[in-house]
């Protein structure tokens, strides 16, 4: 029989009274006895023992206290001979960190030494003058000492070193690569508790950016130069080099981006950039499912090219087909040739829709383009030729436009699974007239938002609103897309799917043209991705003028953060009385 033993090897106590926790802790592991075994030869301990006041003085140094009162004594082993070394002790000393002076002095273990120190720091050196010169001054590297390195403020060696690591850190950001300290001083004048630092920071001439290369990417260099927020000869910086690494890896080109700054081959200060790519495989097909109770139950497929040629160009076809709405058709997009994110498309598709207010078959070939403006704000251009053939009432009709319009739009999130804070706005313009050859003359403008706002603990707020008008001189011969209903899932929950609108003789739903709607939703987190809800939701589709009073209901909800998505199961009911009904949607909350 083969036994293992392992020994684990006593430790010595070294008991420190009279520092703050966090500064004992600095101070103990630069001390010769700190975590020595109980066997260490005993001469060896009085000599470390010797050397303790002192190792102890100069750790305290860091922190600025240069005058402290130090009283120390070890007691050896009963089991040698019995020695005591001690110090008198000037006056008491409060015990923060470790067992307290009013403990008895005796060995903790028989067989081994301990030392006990007391600590009384005294009154520490603080900052007099703090000189800070830039040579030569530049605005890119103003930078004031931090509020612990201020006159009047106790003198910390290590803030010192962190601030002259603060600005070494800023100059290589800033592209001032040969910056150097010509003076970096600190005379401490341990009588008057005082210390005057002195620091001249020489940082020579900005380097810039140089030419960029690529490299691996299968695409024009002038496609690429579109993400550069920066131009050769522009001061370096290393955001812009961030930026233009995250540009570059959002653009849906490449699964691995490494843009790498080679300062080391600067060329009269021009400092040449490397960038090298792994690509995306560019053609992918996507099956979907999806349900909810204002389409049903909902299957697609897209095929995908993400790389048609290396222009960057893209096409994507799609076929979806559901219980209420059926659709197929497709674009192929071109990036913008003068900045990033943009692009202009050609799309086509028809599409199917049958609700019980409203069955439409709408055609539409168009061209779309995209622009992104200041505050993070995406413009959206389309002009398109739409083609409905529609019944409504019980009435059939068909009609063809020409339709041209503009979109602004802004969204964010914390891309978490359950955003804690998110919003999104939009605001729309479009119509169309006979005058450019169209059937019938309307205008459409619309405004909404969607606001998340967290709340104590795990809860949010979740707001919404919309405002939306047509204006038009035949309502009769607008088709159902440019009218306004509301009532389902992520309108005014309570009812069915556009069910609430103005009606004709008969008490068919017509549609209106003004549109109010509102909600507020309080979520609490229950698990780790399950959460419940409470809701009000209102809203009012009219002819003529908007709402002054607005159909509400209420309801409670069940919200699951699947790894796919978010699926949200409501009951509701109006606030006017009827019954119950059940809302499920699958899809991203912005």
């Amino acid at each position: 029989m083969i036994g293992w033993a392992i020994t684990v090897q006593a430790r010595a106590e070294l008991l420190l009274t009279g520092l703050a926790p966090e500064m004992a802790a600095l101070v103990l592991p630069q001390t010769s006895l700190w975590q020595q075994p109980c066997d260490l030869n005993r001469w060896v301990v009085r000599y470390q023992y010797e050397q303790l006041e002192q190792e102890i003085i100069q750790a305290l140094q860091t922190f600025g206290y240069y005058s402290p009162n130090i009283n120390r004594s070890v007691i050896l082993p009963q089991s040698s001979e019995q020695q005591l070394l001690k110090r008198p002790a000037s006056q008491d000393a409060s015990s923060v960190s470790q067992p307290t002076e009013s403990q008895p002095q005796q060995p903790a273990v028989n067989d081994c030494w301990r030392v006990d120190v007391q600590v009384i720091l005294g009154s520490p050196v603080r900052v007099r003058q703090m000189r800070l010169s830039i040579v030569p001054e530049t605005p890119v590297l103003t930078h004031a000492p931090p509020p612990n390195l201020v006159p009047g403020q106790r003198f910390d060696h290590q803030y010192y070193e962190d601030f002259k690591t603060e600005l070494e850190r800023v100059a290589v950001e800033k592209g001032f690569f040969d910056a150097q300290f010509s003076v970096h001083e600190v005379l401490i004048h341990p009588e008057a508790l005082a210390a005057d630092i002195s620091l001249e920071w020489s940082v020579g001439e900005r380097y810039r950016f140089g030419t960029v290369t690529y490299s691996g990417a299968l695409l024009d260099s002038d496609l690429l130069d579109r993400y550069l927020p920066f131009a050769p000869g522009d001061p370096y910086d290393v955001v812009s080099l961030g930026a233009f690494y995250q540009a570059l890896l959002s653009s849906d080109y490449f699964a691995d981006v490494t843009v790498d700054a080679d300062v080391d081959h600067e060329v009269d200060r021009a400092v040449p950039v490397y960038v090298t790519v792994q690509p995306i495989k560019p053609t992918e097909t996507q099956l979907g499912l999806g349900y909810s109770t204002d389409v049903g139950a909902k299957t697609s497929i897209s095929h995908i090219n993400k790389r048609v040629n290396n222009r960057g160009h893209r096409l994507e076809a799609t076929l979806s087909l559901g219980e209420r709405q059926s659709e197929i058709g497709g674009f192929y997009r071109l990036p913008d040739p003068h900045y990033a994110g943009g692009w202009t498309s050609v799309y086509s598709g028809i599409k199917r829709i049958n609700t019980d207010t409203s069955k439409t078959t709408t055609s539409k070939v168009g061209v779309r383009q995209l622009e992104l403006l200041g505050w993070n704000w995406i413009m959206t251009r389309y002009i398109e030729l739409v083609s409905d053939d529609f019944r409504v009432a019980g009435a059939d009709q068909q009609s063809t436009n020409l339709v041209p319009g503009v979109s602004f739009s802004r969204a964010f999130s914390d891309l978490s699974r359950r955003p804690r804070f998110g919003y999104r706005l939009g605001a729309g313009v479009s119509g169309t007239s006979r005058a450019i050859g169209s059937d019938t003359d309307f205008a459409n403008v619309f405004v909404n938002a969607k606001l998340i706002l967290p709340l104590l603990g795990t809860s949010r707020l979740i707001t919404r609103g919309q405002v939306a008008a047509v204006i038009s001189n035949d309502f009769d011969a607008l088709p159902p897309g440019n009218r306004y209903f509301t009532g389902g899932d992520s309108k005014v929950r309570g009812f069915d799917f556009e069910a609430l609108g103005p009606t004709d003789g008969t008490g068919a739903v017509i549609g209106g043209n003004r549109l109010l709607e509102a909600s507020i939703e309080l979520d609490q987190r229950i698990l780790a991705d399950w959460a419940i809800a409470a809701f009000v939701d209102a809203g009012a589709a009219t002819q003529g003028d908007f709402a002054t009073k607005l159909t509400s209901a209420v309801g409670l909800g069940v919200r699951w953060y699947s790894p796919i998505g978010p699926v949200q199961v409501d009951i509701a009911t109006p606030t006017g009385g009827g019954g119950f009904r059940l809302h499920i949607n699958l899809g991203p909350e912005l």
